[in-house]
This record gives C-alpha cells, sequence and structure tokens, in this order.
C-alpha cells in the first residue's frame, strides 16, 4: 500500500462515512513516509544487463547442449520466482488478478 494511494482512498471513505476523520489521521500516521524504489530497480537492472553481457560474449563457446540448458533453467527460475511473489501477494507480478480471482469466488459462493 503506496502512501499516495492510501490518501486517495482515505479521502473515499471518510467522505462516505466509512472512516472518522479522525481515524483517517492515525492511519496516515502509522503508515511512515513513502520510500523509493528506483534504487533496487536501476540496480536489478545492471546487474541483469552485466550477466546477459557475460553469457553474450561467451555465447560461441558454450556447448549447444549447455546453452539450452542455460535458457531452461533461468526461464524456470523466472517462473518460480514469478510464483512465489505472486503468492507473497506482490501486486506488480500477477497478484492483482490472482486477488481479483480469489475476491469473485468468494463473491459468487455468497449468492
Amino acid at each position: 500500500m503506496s502512501q499516495r494511494w492510501l490518501r486517495r482512498e482515505g479521502e473515499k471513505w471518510v467522505r462516505e462515512g466509512i472512516i472518522s476523520e479522525n481515524q483517517w489521521k492515525q492511519i496516515l500516521s502509522r503508515k511512515g513516509e513513502e520510500r523509493s524504489h528506483w534504487l533496487p530497480v536501476l540496480s536489478g537492472i545492471l546487474v541483469g544487463l552485466g550477466i546477459l553481457s557475460f553469457v553474450a560474449s561467451n555465447w560461441d563457446g558454450i556447448p549447444p547442449l549447455m546453452r539450452l540448458w542455460i535458457l531452461v533453467i533461468s526461464m524456470g527460475g523466472f517462473y518460480i520466482a514469478g510464483e512465489i511473489r505472486t503468492r507473497k501477494g506482490f501486486l506488480h507480478t500477477g497478484g492483482r488478478e490472482r486477488n481479483f480471482r480469489s475476491s469473485s469466488r468468494l463473491c459468487t459462493s455468497h449468492a
């Protein structure tokens, strides 16, 4: 939950009478300041480019079977990492669709 989202949604909740103004201020004070996420993203991109450059520069010297295994293992690793992040609830790796499926299942079970 980002601070920006919390402010926007909190204003709606106060207008709709879901929470009071005082409760909204308490929620905002507990959330804390929003951190910048650009440094981990930049470092991940640079590390990934370094790995790609290393493999690309040595691609001709790698035997064909090893090339295949590099591709299969890296692809499988990314699939597994994405699944783990999705199960932990990260919205940027498919969690939004998963939550939508879960909520739609809950909504239909009450009918």
